[in-house]
């Protein structure tokens, strides 16, 4: 596939949680993070071409995403962020 990506500007992820209970609950709320849109296209198409999916998400700087969305056109599948535990990080021996 061919594709062709979208990535905000960092901003403050303060008032962005909407009803994401979780990542505010997990300490994410205070993160910067971004806004990324893929969208993929068919190689075998010429000319001016529509995405045959297009996956939109939120990405905070350490890694976490949510609000995952991959919109076929005639249907999209939403993923929103239910459970989220931060686990210790623990040094290389």
């Amino acid at each position: 596939y061919s594709t062709t990506s979208v990535i905000s500007d960092g901003q403050s992820a303060r008032d962005d949680l909407g009803d994401e209970i979780v990542a505010r609950d997990a300490g994410v709320s205070g993160l910067s993070h971004w806004q990324v849109v893929v969208s993929y296209f068919n190689q075998e198409t010429t000319g001016e071409r529509t995405p045959i999916v297009v996956m939109s998400y939120v990405l905070y700087d350490n890694g976490i995403v949510r609000g995952l969305k991959f919109d076929y056109g005639n249907f999209a599948i939403l993923g929103r962020l239910a459970n989220l535990e931060i686990l210790p990080v623990e040094a290389c021996p």
